[in-house]
């Protein structure tokens, strides 16, 4: 019994071929994409200029309100104690309105923010599938998520060059 299950062992480790794994695996820069594609290239643009206007109104809504509280501060030896009081109150109400705009700007600009790249992605996904199946390859992953990889596995240019061929 025992000379059996030597030799199973022995057929099973010497003659068997070892199986490898079919799959082809590629990986892309999805970041590269969206900063190299002309499509891409166009979202970061609005998306820059979106920000840029929304950090314009901000800092015109902080100076307005550093120059109330300056102006506070220079009358509190003029004015009452209560016009005073009265004046604080009136600028901590305004910086509450203007932590409440920033907030509401910051949430509106990465709504739309992320918007604009997932409808990106979903007009570029197909362009992307159809070079993964005239390739056959199984399996894409994310550069970020790939520790060492071979430099021809790296697919990003040649999915650049079809997103700014073919995305409608």
């Amino acid at each position: 019994m025992l000379k059996k299950i030597y030799l199973i062992i022995f057929f099973n480790l010497f003659f068997l071929n070892p199986s490898f794994s079919a799959n082809k695996i590629a990986f892309i820069d999805l970041d590269l994409v969206i900063q190299k594609s002309k499509p891409g290239i166009k979202i970061l643009n609005e998306l820059n200029t979106i920000s840029k206007n929304n950090i314009d109104e901000i800092q015109k809504l902080q100076k307005d309100l550093e120059n109330q509280e300056k102006s506070i501060q220079n009358k509190k030896n003029i004015t009452t104690e209560e016009d005073h009081k009265k004046e604080l109150s009136l600028l901590r109400n305004k910086i509450s309105e203007y932590r409440n705009i920033k907030d509401k700007k910051s949430f509106k600009f990465n709504k739309i923010r992320n918007e604009k790249i997932t409808a990106f992605f979903n007009k570029a996904n197909p362009i992307i599938q159809k070079y993964m199946d005239e390739n056959s390859l199984d399996i894409l992953l994310d550069r970020k998520n790939v520790f060492i990889g071979k430099v021809n596995s790296d697919i990003t240019n040649d999915i650049i060059s079809l997103i700014d061929k073919n995305y409608k």
